[in-house]
């Protein structure tokens, strides 16, 4: 651990609250960087700059930031503004950051000054000076390996993309990530920027989990060679994690990258996802909120927030988010999904029909199984499976799919493990539940298990019906068949209509 970072934060968190004067709480307008003239991508550059500054400048303890091309001139009284200029001369770049009190219309001004064929990614230097001036100090940055002109602006351009976070914008991100660290390894944001570049790569259907998983370990290696400490490198580890449905494993990982980077909104966002796909929605909450509130543009928070809502039994809240025309891909694949827990089966099934080309092609081909699955149609279900199983036969939704529905599948050639142990993963309409489930049916070591798992998932927030399925079955494998006939009466009755599922956990 970089000690000497740890203690200026740990310092930093210590003063804050009796430094800063209450009666001036800090509001700070970030004037959105000029554009610099003369390059290919240069709004990119610019976009991805400003990306870059706010979230090292929203790492200030108590103080509100926000991009705001009005800077003191705003109706909602920012209390101070940072304007940034860039200049470059024949062998320097120039950064000249002035910061205006908008009270008394005082300014102070710094000049960071750097060769200009050696830049360094400067954002961290720059928030560092803005919050000593502010009496609101954060940890003291580090400093990066040097990259030249060209590959700094490919890099910012690439930051830009990754945010808008669209199919295109993902892969051109990856390929000029890809020839940024190339030119310069150590650069460590340059590798972690890249780690995520490569997992988003897969979660839009770029390239194949395996490929991902290794090329992002692999720049998540560097990056932290070169910066132990680096927040976002740590996150994407968890996001790795995560595209291996590992969830609670990558908590606490996330979890550091937040305490490390607490000015990064999408650190925030994979948290709250962490918790909230491990089926923990009442924790997952804050930690969305926070993301929305550091950066109120980031849909895929959006979306995750109403993920929990739905997740978390709040109606109207899940009900508005539906009732909305998708904004790409990825929100219709969501929207499907949040309509299969609810046994709207067959509109599941069409709007996952109208996003299929968009998201990644194992999720939906998986999802589309078990939806059909539950609509009884098992042409398509069989459709669907030898589909994974011809194209995808290595990925881990193919094997988990065949465990569940190769009793009701016997042309399907391809052996599976019905006992395959699965996490709990909210992304799946059974909760990956379906081994305990079996292993329940005929134990009395494992219904303990699972009547625990259910308390503890409910006591976590969750609320759907696939757990009142859960729980019916339990009363049968118990002997009381009539409660869960009662039970199975009173979900259909409420339009949740799930045989296949009954049937598969013995307890139709």
């Amino acid at each position: 651990m970089n000690w000497k970072r740890a203690g200026i934060l740990l310092l930093a968190i210590a003063q804050s609250h009796c430094a800063r004067d209450a009666a001036r709480p800090v509001q700070l307008a970030l004037v959105p960087p000029v554009a610099m003239s003369g390059a290919g991508d240069a709004e990119l550059e610019a976009e991805g700059l400003g990306a870059l500054l706010l979230s090292q400048l929203r790492a200030m303890p108590d103080a509100s930031v926000r991009i705001d091309p009005r800077g003191c001139g705003n109706d909602d009284a920012a209390s101070h503004a940072l304007t940034i200029t860039r200049e470059f001369t024949e062998q320097s770049a120039l950064v000249i950051l002035q910061l205006r009190d908008c009270r008394d219309d005082s300014t102070r001004q710094e000049t960071l000054i750097q060769p200009r064929a050696a830049r360094r990614e400067w954002t961290g230097e720059a928030a560092y000076w803005v919050a000593g001036e502010l009496k609101a100090p954060i940890a003291l940055p580090t400093v990066e390996g040097a990259v030249d002109e060209a590959a700094m602006n490919q890099f910012l351009a690439a930051v830009a993309r990754l945010n808008r976070r669209t199919r295109g914008d993902v892969a051109a991100a990856r390929d000029a990530l890809i020839d940024v660290v190339k030119q310069a390894p150590d650069f460590a944001h340059g590798q972690a920027q890249l780690a995520t570049a490569e997992l988003l790569a897969y979660e839009y259907g770029l390239q194949d989990r395996g490929y991902a998983l290794a090329a992002a370990r692999q720049a998540i290696d560097s990056a932290l060679r070169s910066d132990p400490d680096l927040g976002l490198a740590h996150a994407a580890q968890g996001l790795a994690l995560m595209m291996d449905a590992r969830y609670r494993a990558a908590t606490a990982i996330l979890a550091r990258a937040a305490a490390l980077d607490p000015g990064d909104a999408v650190i925030r966002l994979w948290l709250g996802n962490a918790l909230l796909y491990s089926g923990r929605p009442s924790a997952a909450i804050q930690w969305l909120d926070e993301a929305m509130r550091l950066e109120p543009s980031l849909v895929a928070a959006r979306t995750s927030r109403a993920e929990a809502a739905c997740y978390g039994g709040d109606g109207p809240r899940c009900d508005a988010f539906l009732a909305q025309t998708p904004g790409d891909g990825m929100d219709g694949f969501i929207g499907s999904l949040l309509r299969a827990h609810r046994g709207q089966f067959r509109q599941a099934a069409a709007e996952l029909d109208a996003v299929a080309d968009q998201v990644n092609e194992v999720w939906m081909l998986e999802l589309k199984a078990d939806v059909c699955a539950a609509l009884d149609d098992l042409p398509c279900v069989q459709r669907t499976v030898d589909i994974l199983v011809s194209q995808f036969p290595d990925e881990p939704e193919t094997a988990r799919l065949l465990a569940r529905l190769r009793p009701q599948l016997p042309s399907t050639n391809n052996s599976a493990d019905n006992d395959v142990a699965e996490p709990i993963d909210v992304w799946q309409i059974g909760l990956g539940l379906d081994a305990l489930m079996h292993e329940a049916a005929n134990s009395a070591d494992a219904q303990s298990r699972l009547r625990a798992l259910l308390d503890e998932l409910i006591a976590g927030g969750l609320r759907l019906p696939v757990l009142d399925i859960a729980s019916a079955c339990l009363r049968a494998y118990r002997g009381d068949a009539a409660a869960a006939s009662i039970a199975q009466t009173e979900l259909m009755g409420r339009g949740y209509k799930h045989p296949e599922l009954w049937r598969r956990w013995q307890c139709s």
